[in-house]
């Protein structure tokens, strides 16, 4: 099944923007060996073009609130394919979760697959459908920025890490 990677950017005010470009290069080459594109989510493209240039597609936020959730917005309204591996510039990545999180069916009725980590669902690095981008929108619209509220919105299941076994449905 076709992926496309999206890493969206983090606005930490104490990240150095050398150190974020060298997370998004490696993240980005992380993402090709199982993505069949990757895009990176910036409202400052400025600062990326000259170095990344043409090697991943670099977008912008339609509703440029500076939240995780424009740029997911964004991604899954753009993205060639369905199925998205989302991640923050300072995500640690893992393919291997990645191809395992891909293994399931987000397609008809499953909107999402979202790993656990030390007890909490991570809902910025997991596999999306682009379908959500119409109940990120709603949520945007209404200046609704909890993952609660968008999880509860959308179908998902939970991969708890080491146990790939263990799932519990999310139902809307």
């Amino acid at each position: 099944m076709s992926l496309t990677g999206v890493i969206l950017e983090n606005n930490f005010k104490n990240t150095v923007l050398s150190e974020k470009l060298s997370s998004v290069q490696r993240q980005a080459e992380k993402m090709k060996k199982i993505c069949t594109e990757v895009i990176f989510v910036t409202n400052t493209p400025h600062h990326y073009l000259p170095v990344l240039g043409s090697s991943i597609r670099i977008i912008t936020e339609y509703y440029q609130r500076y939240h995780p959730f424009c740029g997911m917005h964004a991604s899954f309204s753009l993205a060639k394919n369905e199925r998205m591996w989302v991640v923050l510039t300072n995500s640690s990545l893992s393919s291997d979760i990645a191809r395992i999180l891909n293994e399931y069916d987000v397609s008809k009725n499953l909107d999402a697959v979202l790993p656990e980590r030390d007890g909490e669902v991570q809902p910025f690095y997991g596999i999306y459908h682009c379908r959500c981008a119409e109940v990120l929108e709603t949520l945007i619209k209404n200046e609704i920025y909890k993952a609660e509220f968008f999880l509860d919105s959308i179908n998902w299941v939970k991969y708890h890490e080491g146990k790939p076994q263990t799932i519990t449905y999310k139902k809307v």
